[in-house]
């Protein structure tokens, strides 16, 4: 009964919003509204991300959404106006994708790409971090905080291809090589775009003994899409 009561209350004075257009929803447990339950679509992709010729064709990613209309207006508020509770809607996205996708495998840990230590203080959060610890109590496999930022470098988002891979190279390492050794990995992010960050990531985890690196993200941009915005 208090438990109801409470509910009520925390409804009245902070009414839970739908992920996707931002209206409030009657169901407090409830991620998305009735309309949004209904109109949504996930368009998974499962690709190898491009990288140098010492890794290339091992690393698989696993993406639910296209970036675009509310997907990219969800994770705008869930990266930079603090809505760090979309985290759990994102993840259990995710998960379903992994538990079909990648049914046959086993990962040994979950980890995350890390930010640079002012920006993560800055936001008040890691949010590919909340969606790895959220995945990680959801299909039930550790997650550890392996890599760490050791260069500070350029918003991605504001370069190119070519710039992009330049610019990621050298910037992170691993904490505890003793915990990557030997180990299947799956690496967090929220958006992929050219994959470079994640293939930097891949690439210390392999250079540190990890036997197998699989990625996941919320959502992808289009090849195509990206091209045309950098040319």
């Amino acid at each position: 009964m208090l438990n109801k009561v409470f509910d009520v209350i925390c409804n009245f004075i902070y009414p839970n919003k739908c992920v996707l257009c931002n209206k409030e929803v009657i169901k407090r447990e409830a991620h998305l509204c009735e309309g949004c339950l209904k109109d949504l679509k996930p368009k998974p992709r499962l690709e190898y991300l491009e990288s140098d010729e010492n890794i290339k064709g091992k690393v698989k990613c696993i993406s639910p959404f296209i970036y675009a209309g509310s997907i990219k207006s969800a994770i705008w508020r869930f990266k930079f106006r603090g809505y760090k509770n979309y985290s759990k809607f994102f993840a259990g996205i995710i998960a379903k994708e992994i538990q079909k996708r990648f049914q046959n495998l086993r990962f040994d840990y979950i980890c995350f790409v890390p930010l640079r230590k002012e920006r993560e203080k800055n936001r008040g959060y890691n949010q590919a971090k909340c969606i790895a610890e959220d995945i990680s109590s959801i299909i039930e496999i550790p997650c550890k905080d392996i890599l760490i930022k050791v260069k500070s470098n350029h918003v991605q988002h504001e370069l190119d291809l070519i710039h992009r891979r330049a610019n990621v190279k050298g910037a992170y390492d691993v904490k505890n090589e003793s915990e990557v050794l030997n180990k299947s990995i799956l690496l967090c992010d929220d958006i992929v775009t050219s994959g470079s960050t994640l293939m930097e990531c891949s690439k210390v985890l392999f250079e540190s003994g990890a036997n197998s690196v699989f990625c996941c993200t919320i959502a992808y941009i289009p090849k195509s899409d990206f091209s045309d915005k950098h040319q």
